[in-house]
């Protein structure tokens, strides 16, 4: 029910910017505020963007992994299964770019509240 996605990127940066992966946090529309299929729409956006801002923001476009975790991890799971799947994309934000994602998982971040 929260638009909070952004809340655990920090710690999450922590972990794998070491490692050599960069970490955007993002937040999506909650239920309260768009129904289905709001959240995927706001999600592929997301994926859509960064992969349009890839080269300035020096990752690789094509090497995009997902995750969340509760409600977030629901819409990363249907934002991997769906792909490049047009009924799906929406218009929200940056069209006409793949919003297929290369890898996706639940969670790393231990929730300590």
């Amino acid at each position: 029910m929260a638009d909070t996605g952004k809340r655990g990127a920090g710690a999450l940066a922590l972990r794998l910017n070491s490692a050599g992966y960069a970490v955007a946090g993002v937040s999506i529309r909650s239920s309260s505020q768009v129904r289905f299929p709001g959240q995927l729409h706001d999600i592929k956006a997301a994926v859509r963007w960064l992969r349009t801002n890839a080269a300035r923001y020096n990752f690789d476009a094509d090497q995009i992994a997902i995750m969340g975790d509760s409600s977030g991890g629901w819409t990363a799971a249907m934002a991997a299964v769906t792909g490049d799947a047009p009924e799906m994309e929406g218009s929200v934000g940056t069209t006409g770019v793949s919003s297929k994602v290369q890898a996706a998982s639940p969670s790393i971040l231990r929730r300590t509240s």
